[in-house]
């Protein structure tokens, strides 16, 4: 168990916004997936350099049985190259690698996504058709074309296809300002439409949250371990996130993990009910697939008293970007719902006796 912090002091990331946590585990996350880039590559040249010195000792001394002098002194400059391979391996490979791994194509992570699914936001509740004013045609735009700008330096490591596609995207987002409001309405509702469109690109392009093997694996274990604790509990479907196949999206695994953590930070118990495999296909009085059936949906007993249920619903809205929230139901407390992604005050029927959290891919 780590030491509690004394009294009145926060650590960093304590006094990091959720957006910037999420950055900073994404830059982590990054950086170990080029160090093992870098230790991969860096044992592969080991061993086929250690090969090829084998294959040429050999044949060396091979010529000193031939040739006397003449081997001794291949084989001294055999030992040497071999000596100053291991000094590059050592202290140039691991930096051009490095170098290397910026190339190498990184899962959008969700600050990114976060970031992409504002500028979809943004354009959604810009109304050009209500506004009349150039001033305030800029005043409407200003906030889209900053959240673009500042998307731009949460790229590093991406494809040459996702900097291609924010590329134009910046371009048209920069072309906004040219535009009369009075006169080139019909044009900037078509850029508009093609920025989104790009975002969207671009989160396909990521091939949506995938984590590596080895940040699935530490969203696992954290959730393995507040199972121990006793901070959360499976009723069942555990096999779901466990199993040999699972049944859960990487999403929804981060969101467990990280609703796992939260919920031993502010000291209650998350119990799971249902995941997947003992879900109906369909939301109960509908005909909506439910996001359960596609990996995607998770529901917990009320956590108790009611109090700590609000919190741990007013946690999910307000870091409902970052953890990919599409879905919050409990018809106790219908005015933290989120439905279809949208906040809503509405309770939906069929959700008094569980929370219900969907997720986005």
């Amino acid at each position: 168990m780590a030491e509690e912090e004394p009294a009145g002091e926060q650590s960093e990331e304590q006094q990091q916004t959720p957006k910037e946590q999420y950055a900073d585990r994404a830059r982590q996350q990054a950086k170990q997936q080029v160090a093992q880039k870098a230790a991969q590559m860096g044992k592969q040249a080991v061993k086929k350099g250690a090969q090829a010195a084998a294959n040429a000792a050999r044949a060396a001394i091979a010529a000193v049985g031939a040739s006397g002098l003449v081997g001794w002194i291949a084989i001294a400059i055999i030992v040497i190259c071999f000596i100053m391979l291991l000094i590059g391996l050592i202290f140039i490979a691991p930096a051009f690698t490095c170098k290397l791994g910026k190339c190498v194509t990184q899962p959008v992570n969700l600050t990114v996504r976060g970031d992409l699914e504002s500028v979809q936001e943004l354009m959604s509740n810009l109304k050009i058709d209500e506004i009349s004013s150039r001033d305030a045609y800029i005043n409407a735009i200003t906030p889209l074309q900053k959240k673009i700008n500042d998307l731009g330096t949460n790229l590093a490591g991406q494809s040459q296809q996702i900097q291609d596609f924010y590329t134009e995207m910046k371009g048209k987002a920069d072309s906004l300002s040219t535009f009369e409001i009075t006169t080139d309405k019909g044009t900037i509702k078509q850029v508009l439409n093609d920025i989104s469109n790009l975002a969207a690109k671009i989160i396909n392009a990521g091939g949506g949250l995938l984590l590596s093997d080895a940040d699935r694996q530490q969203k696992l274990d954290v959730i393995s371990q507040e199972e121990g604790k006793g901070v959360l509990k499976f009723a069942r479907d555990r096999n779901d996130v466990f199993g040999s196949l699972p049944q859960v999206k990487d999403s929804l695994i981060n969101f467990i993990a990280e609703a796992a953590l939260h919920a031993e930070n502010q000291g209650y118990k998350i119990t799971i009910t249902t995941l997947n495999s003992s879900h109906n296909e369909l939301v109960a009085g509908t005909n909506r697939r439910s996001q359960h059936n596609d990996g995607l949906g998770v529901d917990i007993i009320p956590i108790q008293p009611r109090d700590k249920a609000e919190e741990f619903m007013q946690w999910i809205r307000t870091n409902q970007q970052g953890l990919r929230v599409y879905e919050l139901f409990y018809d106790v407390i219908p005015e933290l719902a989120i439905d279809n992604g949208n906040p809503t005050n509405i309770a939906i029927g069929g959700h008094s006796n569980h929370i219900h959290i969907g997720v986005k891919p």
